[in-house]
């Protein structure tokens, strides 16, 4: 990652403001190879966990991420129609489920996790990036944190 720049609003949740934090914000990452990724983030989907990932190439996409128990949408003058999974557990049951499975068979196996320590201080930095980001309003070169923390 070079650098992260973010910016962010209190939109519907004003408790939040309390405690000096943010209801929404979007995150604009630079990659090293010249690659550009957005993070969108809200507390505001009150029908239930939003999580989802889109990744655009120059020769497809791709989506992940459903919010349906079924694949059938009602699109009608009105918009458009389906149903919800709003339960965390109905929606990441499964993947809760295999990463506890790993986890055992590391420990088990004593193999190292498919995620290691090098994955999780990244998103640590770019998350203390983000929050500066938006913090001074100005991009976080991820070099600059690293000599500076």
């Amino acid at each position: 990652m070079k650098h992260v720049f973010a910016e962010g609003a209190l939109l519907v949740c004003e408790e939040l403001a309390q405690v000096g934090d943010i209801d929404n914000a979007v995150i604009t990452l630079r990659f090293v190879n010249g690659v550009l990724g957005t993070v969108e983030v809200s507390r505001n989907a009150f029908y239930g966990y939003d999580i989802r990932t889109e990744v655009l190439g120059s020769e497809g996409a791709v989506t992940i991420g459903v919010h349906q128990h079924t694949p059938v949408v009602l699109l009608t003058r009105s918009g458009a129609q389906h149903d919800v999974v709003p339960y965390l557990m109905e929606r990441f049951g499964d993947a809760y489920r295999a990463q506890m499975q790993h986890f055992v068979n590391c420990l088990r196996d004593g193999q190292p996790p498919s995620v290691g320590g090098a994955d999780a201080l990244a998103a640590l930095e770019i998350g203390i990036a983000a929050t500066r980001a938006y913090q001074t309003g100005c991009p976080v070169t991820l070099s600059e944190l690293r000599v500076s923390s």
